[in-house]
């Protein structure tokens, strides 16, 4: 599978809303907790970084865009931690960059499109000389791929979602560029 990675465009904007949509209900609804307004927020919360990108040329927020024979299948992005990873993680996190927004097209996921994308924007954060990264994650099955990537989190926040539905978070060392 030939993937083209690229930051995007002000003209992706509507492709990239669309593969929010796609990926974001598809995984609410695996999850059991999809709500029309979950997703909406969710969306709209990830569209205000992705303007953040946009208006900072990269530097508040940075976007990265995955193509397959000119479809756009996947997205990822690294910018200031959320909230979550601010208020529960022990570490200073003020020259910390958060991995976000990594959403695969359900046809496309188990491809390695993900890895890709997330091996390029590592590659990113190391040129420019982050030291450390975090990445946290609500979605039971996500949380499976990432702790298959990442190894045990240094954090769960137990029944955070509800019963049962913990969330984790990852703050790991960047290893410099020799």
């Amino acid at each position: 599978m030939d993937l083209q990675i690229r930051r995007p465009q002000e003209t992706d904007f509507r492709a990239i809303k669309q593969l929010l949509y796609m990926t974001i209900e598809k995984a609410f609804q695996e999850e059991g907790i999809f709500n029309d307004q979950f997703v909406q927020d969710e969306v709209n919360g990830l569209l205000a970084y992705l303007k953040k990108d946009f208006q900072s040329g990269g530097l508040d927020e940075y976007f990265l865009v995955g193509f397959v024979a000119n479809q756009m299948v996947g997205i990822i992005a690294h910018g200031k931690p959320n909230p979550i990873i601010e208020t529960h993680l022990k570490y200073d996190v003020a020259n910390t960059r958060e991995i976000k927004s990594v959403y695969i097209l359900p046809a496309f996921q188990r491809n390695g499109i993900g890895s890709l994308l997330f091996q390029r924007i590592i590659e990113i954060l190391q040129y420019n000389q982050v030291a450390y990264y975090c990445l946290d994650c609500g979605f039971k099955q996500s949380q499976v791929y990432w702790q298959q990537q990442l190894g045990t989190p240094q954090l769960i926040l137990k029944n955070y979602w509800g019963v049962g539905a913990h969330h984790h978070i990852w703050y790991l060392e960047l290893s410099p560029i020799l």
